[in-house]
């Protein structure tokens, strides 16, 4: 159990039930064989060969780059996951890719699982601590991913630099999303913390990879709301009845607002 904001008691069972209905993300305090690899068997070449022929094959075999293009979109969600986790929950999930499992599911699409980095909860009120907690996990969190994203290029040949813009985007959209957060059950000031907090995670300088301007377009049923076009494509396109995404760079303003008044109706 945790206390949240207002005094409201918020027990990991709710925790996880959101994470679980927004990014896929299942909170555990021991690995599920349910997930059968971890991040971390991306670091080996043979682990991470066997992994991507498995995506590969449920993708129609095409070629290695929009394997790993798509893998990289993915696996952005798992990363804005454990981000939104201390945002709104204080809750602190391990950063270490060796504890974070995920199982493939159809069409290459993945599922994760988490632990929490420990019993410790990210302080409130106490807002130096919390910035100081925050930078350093988000450093470590760079960390570990530079790591993988090293050696998802190395097998398919997609740039790092590619791979950070995926999530660069998939960050930028969580944050828009939480602007205008109409369908999440999370008291306005904790929103707004979240809101200011996000700079520790994409400021500028020090060759951060996050720290990446994107354009971005009203929605045309919603003007408040902002919709980020993407640095690079993601490749979904190239697989057979998927076409392009209403944040993609490569489709023209028309086309995009045709998708984005599709996806609402949806």
């Amino acid at each position: 159990m945790k206390k949240g904001v207002m005094g409201e008691v918020l027990p990991l069972q709710s925790v996880s039930g959101f994470m679980k209905n927004h990014f896929r993300i299942a909170i555990e305090h021991v690995g599920d064989e349910h997930y059968p690899f971890t991040v971390s068997d991306l670091l080996d070449p043979s682990a991470r060969s066997t992994i991507f022929d498995l995506q590969a094959a449920q993708l129609g075999h095409p070629n290695l780059q929009v394997v790993g293009t798509l893998f990289a979109k993915r696996y952005s969600v798992l990363f804005t996951g454990l981000i939104a986790s201390m945002d709104l929950f204080d809750y602190p999930l391990s950063s270490s890719l060796s504890d974070m499992r995920f199982r493939i599911i159809e069409r290459a699409a993945m599922e994760y699982q988490a632990i929490p980095a420990s019993s410790e909860l990210l302080p409130y009120t106490d807002l130096q601590e919390r910035k100081e907690k925050r930078t350093e996990y988000s450093q470590q969190l760079r960390r570990s991913t530079e790591a993988l994203f090293r050696s998802v290029s190395a097998q398919t040949g997609v740039s790092p630099k590619v791979m950070w813009s995926l999530v660069a985007h998939q960050l930028r959209q969580y944050y828009a999303r939480l602007q205008n957060a109409r369908d999440l059950e999370v008291p306005a000031e904790r929103l707004s913390l979240a809101l200011a907090e996000q700079g520790i995670l994409m400021a500028q300088g020090n060759d951060n990879p996050l720290a990446l301007h994107l354009r971005s377009v009203s929605h045309p049923l919603y003007p408040d709301t902002r919709i980020y076009v993407r640095r690079y494509c993601c490749m979904a396109f190239k697989i057979k009845q998927h076409g392009y995404c209403s944040t993609c760079p490569g489709v023209s303003e028309t086309e995009r607002l045709k998708m984005l008044f599709g996806e609402k109706r949806s």
